[in-house]
């Protein structure tokens, strides 16, 4: 499981003070989903808000790592936690994965803490894993902007996560240059799953994007297919029908010469046998039950 940032605590006005039950929140979710649940979890920056080293303590306390590679102290040029891991699956197959921290940083306590540029850090980061790995995944806290351009100089990630933009919501992924740009909403009320189909070329299929698009086409041209022949049905004679009937049976031919393109493009581009995936998101339910080790959790804790 993995995530890109802002997990422990939420946005936080310039100067707001975290106070002994915020912290004890984000103790039991280090507890019992990063730590608990084998979470790879990048430093967001309203993880920062009780200081790193109250982070660094739950790494020692939990076992675990939080990853960013561009956080660093003031004028300081080494990041303060680990800039990625690697995970193994089946054996055999590496996965790099490496964290980034994005803004804002005013509402942060005394603490002074800078971002390194990831123009100046990926280069040499991506040369040095791209050898070991046999994907490399991003999770970042940058916004959408700013991870589509890391996307476009950079072939050999393969998969972004992100969490700069709350706003969004569940993105269904899109590619950008070889890198899948991924997200769920905020504060885990979906599950986003990734199924990959991977290979040896490392290359996401060129058609993957036409497919999507595709199948959207033709929900569009299902829909507007359906109320031409209700339109139809109903004989009004006005004006007004009938310019909305003219109007509906133009868009029609527009998104059938749509589909016709796009069907040449598929077929034209099927003999690429690229990496392939399939996304859900999952909705977190009321009516599953409570962990009961949570629960005990935090009443310990003397949270309601």
């Amino acid at each position: 499981m993995l995530d890109s940032g802002n997990l422990l605590f939420k946005p936080r006005r310039s100067g707001q003070t975290v106070s002994s039950t915020d912290q004890a929140k984000a103790t039991i979710i280090a507890q019992t989903f990063i730590a608990g649940q084998n979470v790879v979890a990048a430093v967001g920056s309203n993880d920062l808000v009780a200081g790193s080293s109250f982070l660094k303590k739950l790494e020692e306390k939990y076992s675990f790592h939080f990853l960013s590679a561009n956080l660093a102290a003031a004028g300081a040029d080494k990041p303060i936690f680990q800039p990625f891991t690697f995970k193994m699956i089946d054996h055999d197959f590496h996965v790099a994965i490496i964290g980034l921290t994005g803004r804002p940083l005013s509402h942060l306590p005394s603490e002074q803490f800078s971002l390194l540029s990831w123009e100046t850090i990926l280069p040499k980061l991506i040369t040095q894993l791209s050898s070991h790995a046999d994907m490399i995944l991003l999770l970042s806290n940058l916004p959408p902007q700013e991870n589509e351009k890391i996307a476009k100089k950079f072939d050999a990630i393969n998969i972004i996560f992100q969490s700069g933009n709350v706003s969004r919501g569940n993105t269904p992924p899109y590619l950008v240059n070889n890198a899948l740009i991924c997200q769920t909403t905020t504060r885990g009320k979906y599950q986003g799953t990734l199924e990959i189909k991977w290979n040896e070329s490392r290359k996401w299929q060129k058609h993957a994007k036409i497919r999507i698009e595709l199948k959207q086409i033709k929900r569009q041209l299902q829909l507007v297919t359906q109320k031409i022949e209700q339109s139809k049905q109903v004989d009004s004679g006005t004006k007004r029908h009938e310019n909305r009937l003219l109007g509906l049976q133009r868009l029609k031919q527009k998104l059938e010469g749509q589909q016709k393109q796009l069907q040449q493009q598929l077929n034209h581009n099927k003999s690429y046998q690229g990496a392939t995936y399939n996304n859900r998101f999952i909705a977190l339910s009321s009516k599953v039950e409570d962990d009961p080790q949570t629960v005990q959790r935090i009443r310990a804790a003397g949270i309601r």
